[in-house]
Formats: C-alpha cells, structure tokens, sequence
C-alpha cells in the first residue's frame, strides 16, 4: 500500500508541488462550505457530489496537457452537468457497493422524481404562479459551483492566473453572504489563505525563472516569504476588529431598495419561492438573520441581539397603534413567526405544506376556530413600518385573522400558521390587521394530561412533542425535576416558566459552542443568556414532558408613547415560547429573565435595571435550585484552522532544517551524494573507473532507460549538471592549481538544481523495480504445476 500511495505522489504530482495544489484544493473547498452552509436549500449533495467530480476530472484532463483544449472544455461540460445531475437524484453512496439491483431501482426512482420536479417547476411558471420547488435551484447552484471549480483549476495550472481567481471567488462569496443572509468563517479563511496562497504563487514562479536562466537563490526563501506573508495577514485580521466600523447601512438600503434589485428579488422570489434568501428570514426587520430555517443544522433567530449593539435600540422598525376588545392578561409579543423543528444545534423552521392567497379582509385559516377557542380576546392593529429595510413577514400580537391588503399565508399540517408573509418582497408602508390572542386564565383549560387522543390528527401532538436524540438526559431529568409537584399541563408549563427566569439575562456572552446541545450549554454550564437560550430551553423542556410546544420570534411590546402609539425599534427583537392547549390554542409564556409576564410592565426599564444586573427573583420554591455550573473548554473553529497552519509550518521548518544539514559542502560532499544516486538507481558503478568514465557511465545508463514524458526534462537536466560537476571536481583533485573557490561555491551552490531529478528518478527506480518483482512473482505463478 505504501509503494502505491508514493507511486501515485509521484506519478501525479503537479510541477507546483503538492502544497500549492493542497491550497488550491482548501480554497475551494472553504468556497463551496460557504455555499452548502448557507442554507439556500434543504438538500446540499448536489454541490459536493459536483465539487468532488469536477475537481477530480479537471485536474486529470489538465496533467493530460496533449489532450486538445476544445476537447478538455466538451468533457468537463460532460461531467460537470453529469454530477450535478447525479447529485440532485437523491441516491445514497452505499447504494453504489449495495449491488446493481438496488443501485437501478434507486436509480430509476431518482430519475423519475428529478424530471417530475423540473417538468413541474417549468408548468408552474409558464403558468405564471410561484413554485416552492428547490430541485432546479440546487442544481443550477451545483452547476455554478462546478463550473468555478473547473475554471479555476484551469486558470491557476493551465494559465498561471491564481490573482483574478482569488478575487473571483472572494466577490462570489460576498453575494452568496449578502443573498443568503450567512455570516461564514469561511470568507475570513478564504482570505487569509489566499494572501498566502498569492505570495507561494509568486515565489514558484520566480525559482522557477531563476532555475532557468541559472540564477543562484537560497532554499529559504518560500519558508521566509510564507512565514512574513502570514504574519502580515494575521495582524491585518486581528487588527481590523479594532478600527471603527464602516457606516454601510445607507449603501445597503439604498441598493436594496433601487428598482434593478427589487425587480430582480421579485422575479426570483416567483421562480424559487421555497428558496431560502435573506429576505424570507427572521431577523432584526423581520426578514435576515444568518443561518437559515431550513439549515440542517439550525439557528438560533435572535443571536443579532449579542453584544448589545447601540445601533439597535436607534433603528426603528415599525410603529404602531392597538386596541384590545378587553384588557389582556400575561405576556403580549409581536409575532413574526415560529420555529417547529429543533436539531440540538438550533431551529429551522419546516417547509409549510400549503401557501395561500388570502385578500383583503378574507379570514385566515386557523388551527383552532375563534369562535370555539376559549380565553380568546380580539386585537386591531395598525401598523406603519419604517423606511429602511425588507420586511417579509407581517407582525400581530397573537395569532392574526384578517389584514387590509391581500397575503400570503404558510401553513403547516391542520392549518398550522407558520407566518403570514408579502406577496411581493417589499411590503406595503402599513397595513391593519385584526388578531386573536389566548389568555392565561384556567377557565377553559382542560385539567387532564395532554395525549395524541385529545388530537383529531395524532401526528401534530407527535410534530410538536418530538425531540432529537442528542438531547442530553440531564435536560429531560431536570424538567421532570421542575415539574413534579405539578397536576395540569398549565402548572407544568407556570413551573418551568418560573424555574428559567432564575437564570441571569446576559447579552455579552460566548456564543454556543459548535457541536454543542445550547439548551443543554445554558441549563448546566453558561448559566446566563438572552432569550433564544431561555425559550429553547423551555420549548425543549415542555416537550420533553409531552407538552406541544413551539419557538416564536418577533418582538417585546413596549410602553406607549405619549400620544399612545407604541414605537418597535430592533433592540425589542424578542423570542418566547408556545405551548398548545387543546382547548384554548396557542398559548404564549415568557420564559426569560427581567422581561414582563405581565401586561403594562417596561421591558426596557426591566431588561436594563439602574445596577446594570438582571433580577433575579425567587419565583420556585428553593427545593428545585440551579445546577452547578460545569466549565467547558471553548475552542472556535477558526482556532483549529490557525493551529494546523502553524503546524504546517513548524513542520516545513523543522524539515528544511534537516535538509539544510544534509546539503554538500564541499566538492567532494557533491561527489559522494552523486555515487550514491548511482548506487541507488542501480548503475554498477567499477571502482577501477576514472572520473570521466564514472561520469559518462551514469549519464548513459540514465539516457538508456525507457523514455518517460514527465521523466525527460529531469533526465536531461540530471545528465548536464553531473558532467559539469563532475568534471570540476575533477580539476579540483588533479588540475595544476585547485579549482578557484568562487568557481566551487558555485557548483555547490547548483546541488539545488538536479537534486529534485536526481529524487524523481530514485522513485522512478523504485517503481520499476517494484513493477517487475510483480511481474516476476506472477510469472512464477503461473509456472507452478497445479
């Protein structure tokens, strides 16, 4: 296996070397991440299958450099569209060992989905209607990955053109981050390895010219220009995090509102309705936020709110005016949306199984009905929203009914509101709306223990009650812990409300560790958060219990003005949770520290007391305290790249300081390193031979071997170097004068040039010989008698 593994090292090694490919390769690499993580669509094998096949296929078509070009572009056209195609049928890779049968009935069943996906996208537009298809926007978008992959590949080993690459992908990547609403580690990685990637570039390309025109250089130079390339990038990088921020929100508004860019969104927003942009995102507006509802790994919504940015508590969203047809009781939100799936990494929101057109004053559909719900109260409201930004989704308190202007309105199973969202994807100045909310009152709440057998459809009590299977065994036994002098699914729910607020509200925290369950994270080690981490806390804890329960986001409702309008700004950005009672609905609980459970408090006045520290009240008996917290060594992503880059180069040095050992320093050391190639090759070197014989011995025993391609310039420039050198070392020993010491330098300074040859006809060696041992043993084979 190891003869193998140095054969193919050697056999396809660039003429850059390995290490300049290996960046090549992790920078595409961190391109493509940046795409698949961005969450544009649910389903992201189409990309790597595409990737993997058309990095593979474009650097084999180019080490075949005598292949025409127009015959090199047709066969990646060819692969490209053939991975991108294989990659969107959906076919697990097991099923590739798994046998023909089961491979051709996978096989056909892809294909069959696939063209019912594309013929049903393309009769949807020509129609004119909206398609929530994603199948051709995934494989439109593996086609683009693959056709950067194959361009730059060819750019950079075929037209020595890495620059207008680099920034290529860069620009790429800053509309991937822009449309999609992610805020990736890899654009920084993909920086700060491209200034290396550049600098390595330039230096080959220099020894490569100096080699040529016999232009003497130190062996160190690539570790110098890489080290001081690299530190000059990492100062620029962590020195950026401490010059003052660029103002671009007016740039960005400006070109987000232009009538190119809304024509454009509106255009896109109709052909790939169920592709996740950053307009149909929650956020600070209601729309962007990074991460995506249908991330496989999940978000959580709210994090923008970290670090408390003053910025927000300045920035209008929307201002409004209310009215209630009694006054309520218990928390009051905005709502935007919700949240239904949890991954243990976050939340992503489902695909809703029906969108609708509901006009003007047209009732929405309701999981539960108005007039049977009990508790309800109704709500109207008018709201005007600010001028500076997207707005995909409408905001109401509680869960609305009707609106002033035609929506759209995604449903879940049993006419489960999602959210309620434009038709276009900018939304009107204002709108009014009317909305129904649940009170927090025992009147109408059933007594007995929620089960699948109070549901007319068993599956939503399973939808909403479902956990995944990392959730750690602590979290489920603390909520038992919290509940257990609990009799009804309210007290259930009250208790683990007045447990959470204990925790201290927090903003300037680390973020959640990757790989790490946050609601586990914040129960047990942080101990202190902002709301995504108090309602997911009590989501999951509720549904642990059996409790249907859901995250939703939207906004506090603050104190009235003085003219009694309420002004939302983005600092009210809020989420909480929801439990389903079957016979009331929806019912909201505000889990986290210092904001109001009830009505007419200041959320602001509470969530940012004169001491700077949140209260923390004794709302549960002490019997059920909070656990200790457990420290948790924190390591970023980052970190890990950042270590293994100086890694790398520890180990570059260590080995160009063992070879700097080894070099000659004198002729003689020169000579000797030449009989031992000899050696090694197996040239049967007499020791009666004279110089002159020696030297033009091997260098025709090297020129009788087997013409090779890639071996014909190393066999070339090997058999000049050794009669030169061998010829001065010559005059050196038996000239009437030694050889002048300017003139031996020189030559041993040259060991640089033919010593690379002189190592790639060793190996070529080695795998002759290895060949012809095999050829040997199964000659011997087959010349034993059976």
């Amino acid at each position: 296996m190891d003869r193998l593994l140095i054969w193919f090292w050697h056999r396809f090694r660039p003429t850059e070397g390995w290490l300049l490919f290996g960046l090549t390769v992790l920078i595409l690499w961190l391109s493509a991440n940046a795409v698949a993580t961005a969450g544009w669509v649910p389903d992201f094998r189409p990309i790597w299958t595409t990737f993997w096949v058309t990095l593979v296929v474009t650097y084999l078509l180019i080490w075949r450099s005598h292949i025409r070009p127009s015959i090199h572009i047709f066969l990646l056209v060819c692969f490209i569209i053939s991975a991108a195609i294989f990659g969107s049928l959906g076919i697990e890779f097991g099923a590739i060992f798994s046998g023909w049968a089961e491979f051709s009935q996978q096989l056909e069943f892809g294909l069959t989905t696939f063209w019912a996906k594309l013929l049903g996208w393309v009769q949807t537009i020509a129609n004119g209607q909206s398609s929530n298809e994603t199948a051709v926007f995934a494989l439109g978008l593996a086609l683009l990955v693959g056709c950067s992959v194959a361009i730059t590949i060819w750019q950079v080993y075929r037209k020595s053109r890495p620059v207008p690459v680099i920034f290529t992908l860069l620009f790429l990547l800053g509309l991937n981050s822009y449309f999609s609403g992610s805020q990736s580690a890899n654009i920084l990685l993909v920086i700060l390895f491209g200034i290396v990637y550049l600098v390595m570039w330039e230096q080959f390309n220099r020894e490569t010219y100096w080699g040529k025109n016999q232009i003497d250089y130190s062996d160190d130079m690539l570790m110098t220009t890489t080290l001081v390339s690299a530190g000059i990038t990492f100062v620029l990088l962590f020195g950026s995090i401490f010059l003052p921020s660029v103002p671009y929100s007016d740039i960005a508004r400006r070109f987000q509102q232009s009538a190119v860019v809304q024509a454009f969104e509106t255009r896109f927003e109709q052909l790939f309705a169920g592709v996740n942009t950053a307009a149909s995102r929650p956020g600070p507006n209601g729309a962007a936020v990074a991460g995506d509802a249908q991330s496989p790994v999940g978000i959580l919504p709210r994090q923008y709110l970290l670090g408390n940015p003053p910025e927000l508590a300045e920035t209008p969203v929307f201002a409004a005016e209310v009215s209630f047809s009694q006054p309520p009781a218990g928390p009051l939100h905005w709502r935007a949306s919700s949240f239904d799936i949890y991954t243990g990494r976050g939340w992503r929101r489902s695909t809703a199984t029906e969108v609708l057109e509901i006009g003007t004053q047209e009732q929405l559909p309701s999981l539960v009905p108005i007039s049977n719900a009990a508790g309800q109260i109704e709500i109207e409201q008018t709201v005007r929203w600010a001028s500076d930004g997207r707005f995909a989704n409408l905001v109401t308190i509680g869960l609305p009914t009707t609106f002033s202007q035609p929506v759209r309105s995604h449903l879940r199973p049993n006419n489960d509101l999602s959210r309620v969202s434009n038709p276009s994807q900018f939304s009107a100045p204002g709108y009014q709306a009317t909305s129904s909310l649940a009170l927090r009152n025992t009147a109408g709440f059933n007594q007995l223990p929620i089960s699948p057998d109070q549901f007319d459809d068993p599956a939503f009590y399973t939808h909403y009650t479902a956990l995944p299977a990392s959730v750690p065994e602590r979290v489920i036994a603390l909520a038992e812990q919290v509940t257990d002098e609990a009799e009804t699914p309210l007290e259930q729910a009250i208790l683990l409300e007045q447990f959470l607020r204990q925790y201290t509200y927090n903003l300037d925290i680390p973020p959640v560790p990757d790989g790490v369950d946050p609601v586990d994270y914040f129960l047990f080690d942080l101990q202190e958060g902002y709301c995504d981490l108090y309602a997911s806390s009590m989501v999951v804890m509720a549904r642990s219990l059996g409790l249907p329960a859901r995250l939703g986001i939207g906004y506090l409702h603050p104190q009235p003005r003085e003219d009694g309008t309420y002004l939302i700004t983005q600092d009210l950005g809020h989420s909480w949770a929801e439990i389903y009672f079957p016979d009331v609905g929806w019912v909201e609980f505000e889990p986290t520290a210092t904001f109001p459970i009830e009505v007419g408090a200041d959320p602001i006045a509470q969530a940012q007391p004169a001491d700077g520290n949140a209260a923390e009240a004794p709302l549960v008996p002490e019997a059920i305290p909070l656990p200790e917290p457990e420290e948790r060594l924190v390591i970023a992503p980052i970190y890990y790249a950042i270590a293994a880059l100086l890694l790398g180069w520890m180990g570059l040095g260590i080995g160009r300081t063992i070879q700097r050992r080894n070099e000659p320093k004198t002729l003689e050391d020169l000579f000797q390193k030449l009989r031992n190639f000899a050696r090694q090759i197996g040239y049967p070197a007499d020791a009666s031979q004279t110089l002159a014989e020696f030297s033009a011995g091997l260098q025709q025993f090297i020129q009788g071997w087997v013409e090779r391609r890639q071996l014909s310039v190393d066999k070339q420039t090997l058999s000049q170097q050794i009669g030169r050198v061998i010829a001065s070392y010559e005059r050196d020993l038996y000239g009437k004068t030694p050889l002048p010491t300017a003139e031996a330098e020189r030559e041993i300074r040259s060991w640089h040039l033919f010593k690379r040859p002189m190592r790639s006809l060793i190996w070529a060696k080695r795998r002759q010989r290895f060949v012809d041992r095999l050829i040997n043993s199964q000659k011997q084979t087959r010349s034993q008698p059976e």
